[in-house]
């Protein structure tokens, strides 16, 4: 009998770069989906669907909101953040769909957060009780965390509070005493933190619960809800005290005083309304009043007001975050400061030769962009992308699909990974190589080895030389620069002698180039993709050496062997695109069977071939036809494919690497002209 453990799995690991290009350091790239006001130091945090985390300074003496810092650390849209007091020390909290929660000190360099892994699904709310240090996290596998902030190290308060439906929304009373918590089951339910036991369910959403705000003293609850209605809940009594609808469309979001007075809302609809509660029956018989303030022009994503209701920062998926100063009757509103966005990209092509990639913006501007260098090649203006895909991907050539990209997070993610990373193969010349280099070189192997440069070095300076064939071309120059100036962790310095001449070694050895870089700036993850799902380290390409120690246990084997092996990794992934010959007519049954290599002739010996740069597929079968031991061939019966696809004679092949007819396949790059 088999154990379970057998069918496990296997570990698969990628490595994923980030190209910002030239969007701003400073700004968030898309939507702001959290702020959080925090009144004391005159700071702002906002959480970006970028991924990250950014600290301003808007005191009241300030004109325009000052950059302070950004905290990098997650993988996915940051959903939500809150500030943590606990005596003299502050931390700031952002929960992730990443699954994780992550602690930063303000005003640090937020490059060492305490990261918290216990959720199973992104992670959509926190909370803070402030008179205990408790932080409360909720999630999309129905499960709240407890965490108690004020324990060195933090420490979980009980077992997770579960819930039978996905949760986006928490608060907390100041004690820690009362929580509640909204999902899409449409109900509110009441929950004690210190112990993890639910006492309560508020029923009369007609929809999915989105904003839950508990009052400081824990007798009052506010919900807002997808039914468009906005409730108020007397927490004691279990009932509904106050119902209104303030917008015409979902509510996403809600912001009340301390003092449960008044509350801000803001919609799906773009607009932001004030609602007066009712402090006792007698006012709520008199209809408390709700009215619209302003029209943010897109769905409102988030709102952070002032204790003393003078000032309310509101944040749209277009808008960006905006301030607006209020009147002391909540009836006029005057615009303030503004946080502006970068406009995140939304639609993306490839083109066919692996390296320029189109992509359209939030406001309809596309660009060009090259992969290798992360740079933009061209500002095309306002061009819709299938327009500029149409004028602009006119190079005669294929190349098979290396990575995968994305924009989820507003900016171009490159993802490589085993399946696929070697197997885009291109002419020298195309990369930066003498002009008429022929030379096929891979274009993952290359990317790989400009973005862990500084840990190529890194090694080889510790090993002083390298392993198999190259431990001889590194042994004597590694080996003297090992002696050689390091920084204070033990690291080869960044931009020093020693890495220089390591690097000299590495290309010298064939493990390293200098046809393109990348920005040392440029973000790197490194995750593990099958369960659990985890980020093993992250780093720039200037900081990768600091992670030499994690990348030497953690780094994958594919990845290894393109940085410390000469020739590409082996496999079927790391050769060229793959051509197949048919010999002799096939019938329409055998080109669609599925034997891929159906009809070839049985008679046809093995073909060796090596064309020149500028073959055409025509001159190519007549060299086939030519080759062939029986007598020869008609090139009429010989068709030409690149996987699925029938080449025209016209095409011009442009390397031919390997002829392998025993598995009726000719393996080769080649180029396509257009068709006139």
């Amino acid at each position: 009998m088999y154990s379970r453990q057998e069918f496990r799995p296997k570990k698969k690991v990628k490595l994923t770069y980030h190209i910002r290009g030239d969007a701003s350091a400073e700004k968030h790239i898309g939507a702001v989906a959290a702020l959080q006001l925090d009144e004391i130091t005159g700071r702002l945090y906002t959480a970006g669907r970028d991924s990250t985390v950014r600290e301003w300074d808007v005191g009241p003496a300030v004109e325009t909101p000052g950059f302070i810092a950004a905290y990098e650390g997650h993988t996915d849209w940051v959903n939500d953040v809150s500030v943590c007091r606990i005596g003299e020390a502050v931390r700031l909290a952002s929960v992730s769909s990443d699954r994780s929660v992550r602690l930063w000190e303000p005003g640090g360099d937020g490059k060492r957060p305490e990261v918290i892994l216990r959720h199973l699904d992104y992670v959509k709310a926190t909370a803070f009780a402030e008179d205990t240090g408790m932080l409360l996290t909720a999630g999309l596998d129905g499960k709240v965390w407890t965490w108690d902030l004020g324990a060195l190290p933090i420490e979980e308060v009980g077992a997770a509070c579960e819930h039978p439906q996905s949760i986006y929304c928490v608060d907390v009373n100041r004690r820690g005493t009362i929580a509640a918590l909204g999902s899409v089951d449409k109900v509110v339910r009441l929950w004690d933190p210190r112990t993890n036991t639910p006492f309560g369910v508020l029923k009369g959403h007609h929809d999915m619960v989105k904003a839950v705000a508990v009052s400081a003293d824990g007798s009052k609850c506010l919900s807002g809800g997808s039914d468009n209605m906005l409730k108020l809940w007397d927490v004691g009594e279990r009932r509904c005290i106050g119902t209104f609808r303030p917008h015409a469309d979902s509510i996403w979001c809600i912001q009340a005083d301390p003092d449960f007075t008044r509350v801000y809302s803001g919609s799906r609809d773009g607009s932001v309304a004030v609602t007066r509660l009712a402090r006792d029956e007698s006012e709520a018989a008199g209809g408390p009043a709700s009215h619209q303030l302003l029209e943010t022009g897109s769905s409102v994503l988030a709102l952070a007001a002032s204790s003393s209701g003078d000032r309310l920062w509101t944040s749209s998926i277009l808008g960006g975050v905006q301030e607006h100063v209020l009147s002391s009757a909540n009836a006029a509103v005057a615009p303030g400061r503004v946080l502006e966005v970068d406009p995140p990209l939304t639609k993306f092509k490839l083109f066919t030769d692996g390296q320029t990639v189109c992509t359209e913006d939030a406001t309809g501007r596309s660009k060009l962009w090259d992969l290798p260098t992360g740079t933009v090649t061209a500002d095309l203006g306002e061009v819709a992308l299938d327009d500029a895909v149409k004028a602009h991907d006119t190079q005669p050539c294929h190349v098979p699909k290396w990575c995968a990209l994305d924009t989820a997070l507003g900016f171009l993610s490159v993802h490589l990974e085993p399946d696929n990373a070697f197997t885009g193969w291109v002419n020298a010349s195309a990369v930066g190589g003498r002009d008429a280099e022929e030379t096929p070189v891979n274009l993952g192997a290359l990317v790989l080895r400009v973005l862990l440069r500084r840990f190529q070095e890194s090694k080889k300076l510790r090993s002083g030389g390298g392993r198999g064939e190259t431990a001889g071309a590194l042994g004597a120059s590694a080996a003297a620069a090992a002696a050689a100036t390091t920084t204070m962790t033990g690291e080869p310095a960044v931009g020093s002698a020693t890495a220089t001449e390591a690097h000299k070694s590495l290309v010298e050895a064939g493990l390293s180039h200098d046809l393109f870089t990348l920005p040392d700036h440029t973000r790197m993850v490194l995750s593990q993709t099958t369960e659990p799902v985890r980020t093993i380290c992250q780093m720039t390409v200037g900081s990768c050496g600091d992670q030499t120690e994690t990348l030497l246990r953690e780094c994958p084997e594919w990845i290894q062997q393109a940085l410390f092996n000469r020739l590409a990794p082996f496999g079927d992934k790391s050769k060229p695109p793959e051509i197949a010959v048919f010999v002799g007519a096939r019938s329409d049954k055998d080109a669609n069977s599925s034997k891929r290599f159906g009809g070839l002739r049985k008679s046809a010996q093995p073909v060796r071939y090596v064309g020149k740069p500028t073959t055409t597929v025509r001159s190519l079968k007549v060299a086939i036809a030519k080759s062939i031991k029986d007598g020869g061939a008609d090139p009429a019966e010989i068709s030409v494919f690149h996987e699925e696809t029938e080449l025209a004679d016209e095409v011009k092949v442009s390397y031919i690497y390997q002829t392998l007819f025993k598995r009726k396949e000719i393996l080769l790059e080649y180029t396509r002209t257009s068709n006139k």
